[in-house]
C-alpha cells in the first residue's frame, strides 16, 4: 500500500514580515548564524526563487548528498518529487509568503523520504529570498501509513475489512454512474466451516480462514477488491466490462479454488456465492450486499458449492412469502424460545407495515424497536453462554455482532427497498442461527 498523500495548506501570510521587522529592530549577534550552522541542528536551504543558493551541511546529510560524491542539487525540482509541493513552492517568490507542509523528498540516491518544511520569503538587498527549514519525518509518515493500513485491514487474513470495502463500493458506484457502467458484488460464505471450528478449535479455524482468504485472492483478479466481512463471510468487488459474464467466471473459479483439499487435518470446505449487479440489484452498498446475501442463501439452500445471481423473480417471491414463527424452531430453553418468537413477530409486523406502505416514521420506529429487542435477546443468550461455557461460544457471539451491525445499519438508513431486503435477511439469518448456534447452546446447557 502506498504511503498516504499529504494534505497541503498554506499558513496565512503576515507573520513573516513581523519576524523581519523584529530582526531589524533587534539584530542577532554576528556569530549567531555561524554557531547555528556549526551545531548541525539546522537543516535548511536558502533559495532565490526555486534556485538553491545555499544548502546547510545538515540538509546535505539529511538528503544523503554529503556522502554521495555527487554534485549538490541546484534547484528544488531535483529534491522534491511531490507535485503539490512544487506548485506551492512556485508561489514563494513574494516577500511575506509563508508555508508549512510535509513533502516527498528525493535524496541523492533517489530514495524517497518525507520532510516537514517551513518556508518563509523575506526582502533582502539582493531581492526576495526564501529560507526553508527541513526536518526528516520519514519514520513518522511510515508509522502513519501503517496505522492507515491497520484501520482498513482485517487483522486475521490481511484482506480489506468492512470499512474499506464500503469505501471501495462507494467509489465503484460513483464511477459507474459517471461512466454509465456496472459492477458486481460476490458475497461468499464458507460451507461446513462451523463444524471445523467446533471440532478442531479456533486456532485451526483461523488457519482455515487465512487459507480461504489466500485462495480467494488467487481466484479473483488483481484489479478486484477481496474483503472479509467477518466470521466466514467474504466479499469480492468486481468491476469492468462484461460484468455478469465475468462475475460468473470468477464465481466458478472461486468455488473450484476454495473447495480444493486443505493441508490442515485433510479438511475440505464448501462455498456458496451470491452475486448482485449494480444498478440492477441495488443503488447503494447496503442494498447490493443484502441482495448478494439473499442470493448466497439461495445457493446454500440448494446444497451449496454453487453460485446464484440475485434476480427480480426470486425477490418478488420472497416479498410475497410470510414471516411467521413455527414451534419447530424451539430449542428447549423457554426464555430464549419466547424471545425468538417475539423477534419473529416483530419482524412480521414490520414486514406487513412495509407491504402496506406505511410512512417512514412508522417504519423507522419499528426498526428501532426491533433493534433494541435484538440487543436484549443477545444479552440473554450471552448470559446463558457465560453460565454454560462451550467451545463454539466465541463464534456464536461473533454471529450476533454481525446481525446487530446489519440491524443498526438498516435503522440508520430506512428506505423501502433496503428495509425489505434487510428484514428478509434478518429473518433468514435468525432461523439459520437458531438451527445451528442456538441448538448448540441448548446442547451445551444440557451437558
Amino acid at each position: 500500500m502506498a504511503l498516504p498523500n499529504v494534505a497541503h495548506g498554506s499558513i496565512p501570510s503576515g507573520s513573516a514580515p513581523a519576524a523581519a521587522e523584529t530582526a531589524a529592530r533587534d539584530p542577532a549577534p554576528p556569530w549567531a548564524l555561524d554557531l547555528l550552522v556549526a551545531s548541525g541542528l539546522a537543516a535548511y536551504l536558502v533559495l532565490d526563487g526555486s534556485k538553491i543558493t545555499y544548502a546547510s551541511p545538515s540538509f546535505l546529510a539529511l538528503a544523503g548528498w554529503e556522502s554521495a560524491g555527487a554534485t549538490a542539487p541546484a534547484d528544488l525540482a531535483e529534491i522534491f518529487s511531490d507535485e503539490d509541493c512544487k506548485r506551492i513552492f512556485a508561489q514563494l517568490g513574494n516577500a511575506g509568503a509563508r508555508h508549512r507542509d510535509i513533502c516527498a523528498l528525493c535524496g541523492a540516491h533517489r530514495a524517497e523520504a518525507y520532510a516537514a518544511i517551513d518556508a518563509a520569503t523575506i526582502q533582502t538587498a539582493g531581492g526576495p529570498r526564501t529560507v526553508m527549514l527541513v526536518s526528516d519525518v520519514s519514520a513518522w509518515m511510515k508509522g502513519h501509513a501503517r496505522l492507515q493500513r491497520l484501520a482498513f485491514m482485517d487483522t486475521l487474513t490481511g484482506l480489506a475489512n468492512r470499512a474499506l470495502l464500503y469505501d471501495r463500493i462507494e467509489q465503484a458506484i460513483a464511477a459507474a454512474r459517471r461512466n454509465g457502467g456496472s459492477f458486481a458484488i460476490l458475497l461468499i460464505d464458507l460451507d461446513r466451516f462451523k463444524p471445523i471450528n467446533d471440532t478442531h478449535g479456533h486456532a485451526t479455524g483461523d488457519l482455515v480462514l487465512h487459507e480461504a482468504a489466500r485462495r480467494l485472492q488467487v481466484a479473483a483478479r488483481t484489479v478486484d477488491t477481496v474483503a472479509r466481512l467477518g466470521g466466514d463471510e467474504f466479499v469480492v468487488l468486481l468491476t469492468g466490462v462484461g460484468v455478469r459474464t465475468e462475475a460468473r467466471r470468477v464465481a466458478e473459479r472461486i468455488i473450484q479454488t476454495v473447495t480444493a483439499p486443505l493441508a490442515v487435518h485433510g479438511l475440505r470446505l464448501g462455498v456458496s456465492v451470491g452475486i448482485a449487479i449494480f444498478p440492477d440489484d441495488g443503488s447503494d452498498a447496503e442494498q447490493l450486499l443484502a441482495c448478494a446475501d439473499g442470493a448466497m442463501y439461495d445457493a446454500k439452500s440448494r446444497g451449496g458449492n454453487r453460485h446464484s445471481f440475485a434476480d427480480a423473480a426470486s425477490a418478488s417471491e420472497r416479498i410475497q412469502s410470510r414471516i411467521a414463527w413455527s414451534t419447530k424452531y424451539r430449542i428447549g430453553i423457554d426464555e430464549i424460545d419466547r424471545q425468538h418468537e417475539d423477534l419473529v413477530n416483530r419482524m412480521g409486523a414490520l414486514w406487513e407495515a412495509l407491504k402496506a406502505h406505511q410512512n417512514r416514521a412508522t417504519l423507522l420506529h419499528g426498526m428501532s424497536e426491533m433493534t433494541r429487542e435484538l440487543e436484549a435477546h443477545f444479552a440473554t443468550e450471552g448470559a446463558h453462554m457465560a453460565a454454560h461455557p462451550y467451545a463454539g461460544a466465541a463464534a456464536h457471539l461473533a454471529d450476533h455482532a454481525r446481525a446487530l451491525q446489519t440491524a443498526r445499519s438498516l435503522a440508520a438508513h430506512v428506505d423501502e427497498r433496503s428495509l425489505a431486503l434487510g428484514i428478509r435477511f434478518l429473518y433468514d439469518w435468525l432461523l439459520s442461527h437458531i438451527r445451528s448456534y442456538d441448538a448448540e447452546l441448548s446442547r451445551a446447557r444440557s451437558d
